[in-house]
């Protein structure tokens, strides 16, 4: 279970970071999330808002990073 929920987050951020390699070289707005927290549900919950801050700003040009540090590092 532990690695498939971990295989999920990672595509999910595979999907994320390709999408945004393809925003506008100039965004209007730059957004980091970071994560120090080992996976669970705010991993879940992650990939929402990063979906949400897209939808929202999509018009005006969005770069989303996220980073991952610490706890949120282990495997």
């Amino acid at each position: 279970m532990k690695k498939t929920m971990l295989s999920v987050a990672a595509f999910a951020l595979v999907a994320l970071f390709g999408a945004v390699s393809q925003a506008a070289h100039n965004p209007k707005h730059r957004v980091v999330f970071q994560m120090t927290e080992p996976e669970g549900a705010s991993w879940e919950m992650l990939v929402a808002h990063v979906d949400s801050m897209r939808s929202a700003l999509s018009k005006d040009g969005t770069e989303v990073e996220v980073v991952f540090f610490g706890p949120g590092l282990s495997c």
